[in-house]
């Protein structure tokens, strides 16, 4: 398995998470890690997480999505054979009424196969202009390569911004390895 630590930060709930992250999470958790701060929005809590990190990679996901089981350890061996800055999986978007059934599923994620090696530079050219580069839910990348090089979200960006955090991430990059192993299920629940 992996050694990871698993920062939560509260961006100001009211609704009673804290109380149930503490009570029934954390006990069981040893490595969860609670962060409570005033709502500034989701780009000011990403980057309150990822100054609160202390480990050598960081992986970002949404609270309401389900990452393979696996998958982070696979990419986290990836990132480090290949010496690369950042690396890239695939997603899917199940229909909300098959999360239960994806959330009993306990398989690993099966083998992360490198599908590309590329600049940042040639990352842009190679993915349209970074069409398909901007859920940061799809990256594992190094926590002191991203703080060198001043990449952070933008609080003021209150929508997609991913695609902010992950155009400098990409920018910066000298290696970005992808897979072509689906390791997240974007959740698409009705409004």
């Amino acid at each position: 398995g992996l050694d990871a630590e698993v920062i939560l930060v509260d961006d100001g709930s009211t609704d009673g998470t804290v109380r149930m992250v503490e009570e029934r999470y954390m006990p069981l958790y040893p490595n969860l890690r609670l962060v409570r701060q005033r709502n500034a929005g989701q780009g000011a809590a990403r980057n309150r997480g990822l100054h609160e990190a202390r480990g050598r990679y960081v992986y970002m996901m949404d609270q309401d999505d389900l990452l393979v089981p696996g998958v982070l350890a696979e990419h986290v061996g990836v990132i480090e054979r290949e010496g690369a800055d950042v690396v890239r999986f695939r997603f899917d978007t199940p229909a909300p009424e098959d999360v239960a059934r994806l959330m009993e599923c306990d398989a690993p994620a099966g083998a992360a196969e490198v599908t590309s090696r590329l600049s940042g530079r040639e990352y842009v050219v190679e993915t349209r202009g970074l069409h398909d580069a901007t859920p940061v839910w799809t990256a594992v990348f190094g926590r002191e390569f991203a703080l060198e090089h001043g990449v952070e979200f933008d609080p003021r960006v209150r929508f997609y911004e991913d695609m902010v955090f992950m155009w400098r991430l990409v920018l910066a990059a000298r290696l970005i390895v992808t897979t072509g192993c689906v390791g997240y299920h974007w959740i698409q629940y009705p409004a």
